[in-house]
């Protein structure tokens, strides 16, 4: 069975093989692992990374967008029951 070749990465930009360290969009990024809580560094293109970020974004709105409209709704909610009964109190 034949190995399968090794892709080079190409830049996004210039469509020739990514030069790492020496392009000015190579960014260095850092995460912490979930399950040893160690900072993990590692390199990778921006203009590639930049479409991961805002997926993430993106789907962080609209987590918060949800959470805001469900406050919104037992806001309503708690209102409407303190109209109720402050209401006919005052007649």
């Amino acid at each position: 069975m034949k190995k399968p070749e090794k892709i080079e990465p190409a830049c996004p930009l210039i469509k020739e093989p990514c030069v790492e360290d020496g392009c000015c969009w190579w960014a260095k990024m850092e995460r912490r692992n979930v399950s040893s809580g160690a900072v993990e560094s590692y390199g990778v293109c921006a203009v590639v990374a930049q479409v991961g970020v805002i997926c993430e974004n993106s789907a962080a709105v609209n987590r918060m967008a949800t959470t805001l409209q469900e406050l919104r709704n037992e806001t309503a909610v708690i209102d409407r029951r303190l109209q109720k009964s402050i209401i006919p109190a005052l007649n």
